[in-house]
């Protein structure tokens, strides 16, 4: 797995804007603009609970109700599990279809055409 941190991703903007050669980002104004977006997303999945992002995929909030839960090294004690959200993800159908472009779908990669003898 690879991690790409805030400042990575500034950098690969102030590049890709460079490359774009419209506007020179500074890394600075890269990591701003990089915080920047984050901090819409992260708002918007607080207040409505999803965010899409066209050919990528949408973040979801998702939430679990409280039910009771065991500990196995100690069956006999019951503990109540609060209720909690958590956060998933969706790939688009685009973002599916570069990925597995990149790796070859097992149907898509070459076989040997040796196939097994008749019985």
């Amino acid at each position: 797995m690879t991690t790409i941190t805030r400042t990575d991703l500034a950098e690969r903007v102030a590049l890709a804007s460079e490359a774009l050669g419209k506007t020179t980002l500074t890394n600075s104004e890269a990591k701003s603009l990089v915080n920047e977006v984050l901090a819409i997303l992260s708002a918007e999945l607080v207040a409505t609970g999803e965010v899409k992002i066209s050919g990528f995929g949408s973040f979801k909030v998702r939430r679990r109700p409280g039910h009771p839960g065991r500990n196995p090294r100690r069956p006999e004690e019951v503990h109540e599990i609060p209720p909690h959200q958590f956060l998933t993800f969706k790939a688009s159908d685009e973002l599916k279809r570069s990925v597995r472009h990149e790796k070859g779908r097992p149907e898509e990669r070459p076989r040997n055409d040796i196939r097994s003898p008749p019985l």
